[in-house]
C-alpha cells in the first residue's frame, strides 16, 4: 500500500528467518513518536509528524480497507525528514467496500449534522436491524447533532464523536462488529497522538477529502454500470432458480408435505394473564353459586341442623366464605 510513499517506511518481512513465534523484520532505528523533546532536539516537525500518522491511517481504512489496528506512539518510529516506519503487525482489521462506504455516510452525517444520513448509514452497517425503537434512536442521534451544531469543525475530534455515536447505538441493544471496534480503537489512538504532537492537530480536515471521495466515488458512472450488471446477474438466477423452487413447492403440496407453522413471541405473559383472570371469574361464580344454594337450603327446615340452621347451608356459607377469602388475598398480593 505503501511501496510508493516516501513519508512512510514499512519495514521488510524475512519469511525465511521466521516461524509460527517468531517475526523477522527490517531493523529501524529511529525515535518514537511520543518523545517530543527528542524528536524537536533532531529538527523534526511534531505538526508533519501529526498529519502523516493520520494520513498513514486514513488511507489504510478508507481507501485499502485493511488498517493497522495498534497505531499507538510506541509502535511508531520517526526518521530523517519526518518519514514515520509503523511497528508491529500483529493486530489489523478488513473492511469491505460497502463497509467504507457506510463509515464514510457514517463521517459525513457528523460532519453535516445530518440524522438521517447517520441512521441510513447505520442501516447499510446491518447494525440497527434488531433496534426495537427507532423512533428513540433517532431522537438521541438528533439530540447528539443538535449537540454539536454550533461547534466549529476545527474544534472536533473524530474519535469522541465516532466513540459518542456508536454508544448510542450500543444503549439501544446494537453490537458493533468486531472490524468497526478495531478501527475505532484506531482512529482514537491515533487522533490522540497527533493532539499529543500537535495540541491543534484538526483529525476534521484531514477526514474530511477521504469523506468527499468516498462520497464521489459511490455515484461514479463505472460504478453504478457494475452494480447494475451485479442487479441483472441476480435477476437471471433468480429467473433461473424460481420454475424449479415453483415445481418443489407444488410437489409437496401434493405429496401432503408442505406444513406452516406459526410461532408466537412474547405472548406468554399474556397467556398467563388470561388464565389467572379466567380462574378467578371461575372462583367468584363458584362462590356466588355456594352463597345463592346456601340461602335456599336456609328456608328449608328439614335435615339436621346446627344451632337451628340446616346443617348443609351452615357448610356451604363456611366454604363460600373460606374460598371468597382466599380470593380477595390472591387479588390484594398481586395488586390488581
Amino acid at each position: 500500500m505503501f511501496a510508493d510513499a516516501p513519508t512512510v517506511l514499512i519495514p521488510s518481512f524475512y519469511p525465511e528467518l521466521s516461524s509460527s513465534r517468531v517475526l523477522v523484520m527490517d531493523f529501524v532505528d529511529g525515535i518514537k513518536a511520543s518523545h517530543l523533546e527528542e524528536l524537536e532536539r533532531n529538527g523534526l516537525d511534531c505538526t508533519v509528524i501529526a498529519e502523516r500518522g493520520a494520513q498513514f491511517i486514513l488511507r489504510q481504512i478508507f481507501q485499502h480497507g485493511f488498517f493497522h489496528a495498534d497505531p499507538h506512539s510506541g509502535n511508531i518510529l520517526v526518521l530523517e525528514d519526518n518519514v514515520i516506519a509503523p511497528l508491529d503487525y500483529g493486530m489489523v482489521g478488513n473492511l469491505d467496500e460497502s463497509t467504507i462506504e457506510a463509515l464514510g455516510s457514517v463521517l459525513a452525517g457528523i460532519i453535516h449534522k445530518d440524522t438521517n444520513r447517520i441512521l441510513r448509514a447505520f442501516d447499510a452497517l446491518g447494525i440497527t436491524h434488531d433496534v426495537g425503537n427507532r423512533i428513540a434512536l433517532r431522537t438521541d442521534i438528533n439530540s447528539f447533532v443538535s449537540q454539536y451544531y454550533e461547534v466549529p469543525l476545527q474544534e472536533l475530534q473524530v474519535s469522541d464523536l465516532l466513540k459518542e455515536v456508536f454508544e448510542i447505538s450500543r444503549s439501544h441493544q446494537v453490537t458493533l462488529p468486531s472490524n468497526l471496534s478495531l478501527m475505532l480503537k484506531a482512529l482514537v489512538t491515533v487522533e490522540g497522538l497527533g493532539r499529543l504532537l500537535y495540541p491543534d492537530f484538526d483529525m476534521v480536515s484531514e477526514v474530511r477529502p477521504y469523506v468527499n471521495r468516498i462520497m464521489l466515488r459511490r455515484y461514479d458512472p463505472r460504478r453504478r454500470f457494475r452494480d447494475l450488471l451485479n442487479v441483472f446477474d441476480d435477476f437471471s438466477n433468480l429467473v433461473e432458480e424460481l420454475p424449479q423452487g415453483v415445481r418443489d413447492t407444488l410437489r409437496k403440496v401434493n405429496a401432503g408435505e408442505l406444513r406452516i407453522q406459526f410461532e408466537h413471541r412474547n405472548l406468554e405473559k399474556l397467556t398467563s394473564e388470561f388464565n389467572q383472570s379466567s380462574n378467578r371469574i371461575s372462583s367468584a361464580v363458584i362462590i356466588a353459586a355456594l352463597i345463592i344454594g346456601s340461602s335456599l337450603v336456609m328456608q328449608v327446615s328439614s335435615g339436621p341442623s346446627l344451632f337451628g340452621f340446616p346443617l348443609v347451608g351452615v357448610i356451604g356459607y363456611l366454604i363460600a366464605s373460606v374460598l371468597g377469602l382466599m380470593l380477595l388475598w390472591n387479588i390484594f398480593r398481586s395488586r390488581r
